[in-house]
């Protein structure tokens, strides 16, 4: 699903309602002030990790509690046994994700600084770093009007809450979504992808591609697509 798409999809929630633009100020991020977490978002007793279920089933699991290696996993409730995962490794405890694997196979690193990934129900999640080989500075999940913000550099909850269709769209367009993707699930499997790049706000360059690919009739069976020009077996 494209931005266009979000934006329709949002647009729905209100209906045939014509209530007069939101005055609503943007949420202030930056702070390393920890907020609680609500709506969809949940932590477990183990510190550093969250966990968001989308309105169409995905599943957003974020583990940046470790020593040594961080993760954030992506599954669906319409697909049992798929996973897509993004991990990486600390830089001065700030996590750094780079690595991209559909099941337990390494597609590819990431090609771009930013990298969004956009669930089929248009849920999407954003992660933000300081160059391709940076640290990974926040994460973001939009999910109708639920916004939630992991400041990573301080490892804190930053934001999290419903707010109106005009600030999400405002939040939206004013972060770069890089390199962004996402998956369907098909009659025969299920396809991983990507869909544009926007390095910088409001410039987007659309390109599909498929990236990977799983099998109904052969489970443990992953296609790759995509061949990283940086790894050798891909």
């Amino acid at each position: 699903m494209t931005r266009l798409g979000l934006l329709i999809l949002l647009g729905g929630l209100l209906g045939c309602r014509k209530d007069k633009p939101s005055q609503e100020p943007l949420p202030v991020l930056g702070t390393c002030q920890a907020v609680t977490e609500s709506g969809c978002l949940s932590t477990t007793s183990v510190r550093g990790v969250f966990t968001y279920t989308t309105a169409g089933g995905g599943e957003i699991i974020v583990d940046i509690g470790g020593q040594s290696f961080p993760s954030v996993l992506m599954r669906h409730r319409g697909y049992p046994g798929f996973t897509l995962s993004f991990g990486g490794r600390f830089v001065q405890r700030t996590p750094r994700f780079f690595a991209e694997h559909l099941n337990d196979r390494h597609i590819k690193n990431k090609q771009h600084n930013n990298r969004t990934i956009y669930f089929p129900d248009g849920a999407k999640i954003t992660l933000v770093s300081e160059g391709i080989d940076g640290p990974t500075k926040s994460l973001r999940i939009y999910d109708g009007t639920q916004v939630h913000h992991l400041n990573l550099t301080c490892g804190v909850l930053e934001f999290s809450g419903v707010v109106s269709v005009d600030v999400v769209r405002r939040m939206d367009e004013a972060e770069a979504d890089g390199e962004a993707g996402g998956f369907e699930i098909t009659e025969t499997g299920l396809l991983f992808f990507n869909l544009y790049t926007e390095d910088q706000p409001g410039r987007i360059i659309e390109n599909r591609y498929n990236l990977g690919e799983l099998h109904r009739n052969e489970p443990k069976k992953v296609t790759d697509y995509y061949d990283d020009p940086n790894l050798s077996h891909t």
